[in-house]
């Protein structure tokens, strides 16, 4: 009996030593799996901008941190036939990609430890535009990032006054850019860099100042345009009266010499004048001979 008393204890011990083993694989299994529950692909929230041309970063990481390096990665845009832009597997690139990014697309592999995964973009076309997909199928997770690219040929925003806002004693800004593809998004700020929101605005020495007879000429100056408009048509009206004037009498005068030319060249036989003689006897022509 004592032998079977004294065997008890050690066979608890092995049952125990046994049965903490796989338990300890499962606990561990678990956490793991949970850790990668929790796990997060994480992109840019705004859209990236480019240029033509340019070289860009479209962000994509792991939260928390993991080494990837071993684990498929892939770049998709999913309105493209095929739709991968990059894939790595094995640890190596693979080349079977769309066509148009051949050359152009990279990760940087000292980052995949850290679970970067963020994918390099060269020499930016137009046609690049669009939205890309980053994927881990091992985690099962993917974010997308939205790519936006101008086309480079914008001019430099131009500031104008543009009118006046009288009622609450303001001025209206205009600002105005050309070429924008697709249209930017603008923003207002002060003097000191700060940004303007969408309510009353506020006017500061430092952005512009206004003369306090600023507005009190802009009412006036309606009835002053009508004045001027006033003024302006009396005097065409003198001149072209002026003008006409002088027009008909100049008309008079050429009609008056042309009368006279007719009336002398028009009389038939020359008229040879009558001369006196010493005595005062007028003496006619004759056409004969003396009587």
């Amino acid at each position: 009996m004592q032998q079977n008393f004294r065997m008890f204890p050690l066979m608890n011990d092995l049952f125990l030593q046994s049965s903490v083993r796989p338990l300890s694989v499962l606990v561990f299994h678990l956490l793991l799996t949970h850790s990668q529950s929790q796990s997060q692909l994480i992109g840019p929230s705004q859209p990236i901008v480019a240029t033509v041309g340019d070289d860009v970063i479209l962000p994509c990481h792991l939260d928390p941190a993991e080494d990837v390096g071993t684990m498929i990665l892939e770049w998709t845009r999913p309105d493209l036939k095929p739709i991968y832009v990059h894939m790595r597997r094995a640890g190596q690139d693979l080349v079977d990609k769309h066509p148009s990014y051949k050359g152009r697309t990279s990760l940087f592999i000292n980052e995949l430890k850290h679970g970067n995964i963020s994918l390099k973009l060269s020499k930016v076309k137009l046609s690049d535009g669009g939205t890309y997909h980053c994927f881990i199928p091992k985690l099962d997770k993917r974010s997308s990032v939205e790519l936006v690219v101008a086309s480079g040929a914008a001019s430099s925003p131009v500031i104008s006054l543009s009118g006046t806002d009288s009622n609450r004693g303001a001025v209206v800004l205009e600002c105005e850019s050309k070429g924008w593809y697709p249209e930017p998004e603008v923003l207002w700020l002060d003097g000191e860099g700060n940004l303007l929101s969408a309510g009353p605005t506020e006017t500061r020495e430092t952005e512009i100042r206004i003369p306090d007879d600023f507005f009190k000429v802009q009412s006036s100056s309606s009835s002053v345009i009508i004045g001027l408009a006033v003024s302006l048509a009396v005097c065409i009206v003198v001149i072209l009266s002026l003008v006409f004037c002088l027009w008909k009498k100049r008309q008079d005068k050429t009609r008056q010499k042309d009368s006279t030319r007719n009336k002398t060249e028009g009389g038939g036989e020359e008229m040879t004048p009558m001369r006196e003689t010493v005595d005062g006897n007028t003496n006619h022509p004759q056409s004969g001979g003396r009587g």
